[in-house]
């Protein structure tokens, strides 16, 4: 039956890339990274087909689970497809479903070696001592996992379980093919200050940044906008927390905007199936949610994404968005006149800290490749740096050539390799990890995962200080990463000037 689909371009060359790197570079440990909305499960049944032997399919929900197991089933046939779940232990099968949560506990029940294939699902998860135990007890003939984004919310790779990312295909490249629809990226200012909320885990403490953004003229803002920019749309907005959505969700219904909240409290939300039904009939227009709706939630006439939570994480980031990139309905191209999503960044005062937004992300591309602009602005965009350009080669002509006119770009700091240290961290590398905020309790850290965490940590005051008066453009921001690197450059530069005073750039 797999052979019936018409498989997309992207599809195809994801296939050749996953065989070509197994078959003839014997990378048995890969990574598939593809935007949300690009059909990653279907890929993963069709390559089950492939293998011979016994496959297991790793999911970390429920309702993943229950995706997988029906879509194997659909094309493995219901005697071939097992499961591992509550009493059932059905790893004879051709194909078994499974969570790294329920696995763990009978890992001594299953040969290391019983499963040929075995593929991991939302990867990016998979740094939990759980998971990580779990994919580690298999050694299948080939590791495969999928993601949309490569980096977990905290900024670690997952270079600890996969070798190499083989095959990448990003939102970017979607909108581009047609496969998934434009979005429109709206940045809507606050006078609200982030500059004192700590950051745990790789983003904002959630209990100070609730603090902070649960106000009643930031929710009144956010009401305003949605009528502006996205009035009739079905929404989907990320809180901070439930209580955000609780507040958030009055100030709509006052407005008369038929709105609920999904969230993993059941005294606050005893109904899940039922808001999720409403919500897909058209019942609700505005749904607000608290990590629930990141992975695993399918629904494509989504046509704003409200990020109302300020973030640092790139991860999250991308998942929120996802939401809203699937191709829409014929029915909303008729009532709404395009194929998009707008996407509402409610962004506040930063101060020392890294949001992730539309505006950061699209920020150093050129108009032709920024990703978050509809087709009408991206022309505007075009014709504007076109001629801005032609303007600034005639002034650039007549100025003096050795005339400074530009700040140093911050160099790249690459967290991606193919190889890390996979020694367990010491104690003062977890000891330095709390007290930055960036230890998570149940993580399998290793020393490589420390030297990520530390890189991608948010420069000090300090480094920010020293990194301009060496001449770095940080109006975006800087990492901890970003400043050794610069430190070491500025050092080998100087390294035979007899007159260079290295410790002035010393904290």
């Amino acid at each position: 039956m797999m052979n019936d689909i018409h498989w997309r371009p992207y599809q195809k060359n994801c296939f050749n890339a996953v065989y070509d790197q197994f078959k003839n570079h014997g990378v048995k440990k890969q990574l598939v990274v593809q935007a949300t909305g690009l059909g990653k499960r279907l890929q993963a049944v069709n390559i089950s087909t492939k293998f011979k032997g016994k496959s297991l399919f790793l999911a970390h929900s429920e309702e993943l689970i229950e995706q997988a197991y029906l879509d194997m089933e659909r094309f493995h046939g219901f005697t071939n497809v097992g499961i591992v779940k509550g009493p059932r232990f059905e790893i004879d099968r051709k194909v078994v479903v499974a969570s790294p949560q329920t696995m763990i506990n009978r890992l001594d029940r299953i040969d290391p070696k019983h499963f040929d294939l075995v593929q991991v699902d939302e990867a990016h998860r998979y740094m939990a001592r759980t998971f990580v135990d779990t994919v580690n007890h298999f050694k299948p003939k080939l590791r495969l996992g999928w993601t949309a984004t490569p980096y977990r919310l905290d900024g670690l790779s997952l270079s600890g379980i996969f070798d190499r990312i083989v095959y990448e295909y990003n939102i970017a490249d979607g909108i581009k093919d047609g496969y998934l629809a434009e979005l429109d990226g709206i940045r809507i200012k606050t006078n609200v200050g982030l500059g004192d909320v700590h950051r745990r885990m790789g983003d904002f403490a959630v209990g100070e940044l609730s603090d902070k953004v649960d106000i009643p003229e930031r929710n009144d803002l956010i009401v305003e906008s949605y009528r502006k920019y996205a009035d009739g749309k079905q929404a989907i907005g990320f809180c901070v927390d439930v209580q955000h959505c609780i507040n958030l969700q009055q100030h709509f219904l006052r407005e008369g905007i038929p709105c609920e909240i999904i969230v993993a409290d059941e005294s606050v939300c005893p109904d899940r199936k039922g808001v999720n039904e409403r919500f897909r009939n058209g019942t609700t227009r505005i749904l607000l949610n608290v990590q629930i709706l990141i992975e695993g939630w399918d629904y494509s006439d989504v046509g704003a994404v409200l990020m109302v939570r300020p973030t640092q994480s790139l991860t999250f980031y991308m998942q929120a968005i996802g939401r809203g990139t699937r191709i829409k309905s014929n029915a909303f191209i008729e009532q709404f006149g395009k194929n998009e999503c707008k996407v509402l960044d409610f962004v506040d005062v930063s101060g020392r800290h890294n949001l992730i937004n539309t505006w950061t992300l699209d920020k150093e591309s050129s108009a032709k490749n920024k990703i978050f602009v509809n087709t009408e602005k991206r022309e505007k965009l075009i014709s504007a740096e076109e001629e801005r350009a032609r303007r600034e080669a005639k002034v650039l002509s007549e100025i003096i050539k050795d005339t400074r006119f530009d700040l140093l770009k911050l160099p790249d700091v690459k967290v991606w390799e193919g190889e890390w240290q996979s020694d367990e961290a010491t104690e003062a590398q977890i000891s330095y990890l709390k007290k930055l905020g960036l230890y998570e309790d149940g993580m399998a850290y290793t020393k490589g995962m420390c030297s990520e965490l530390l890189n991608n940590a948010p420069a000090t005051n300090w480094q920010l200080k020293l990194l301009k008066q060496w001449g770095y453009d940080i109006s975006a921001g800087a990492t901890n990463g970003q400043y050794s690197k610069a430190k070491q450059k500025l050092m080998s530069d100087h390294k035979y000037d007899p007159g260079f005073n290295a410790n002035k750039y010393r904290a």
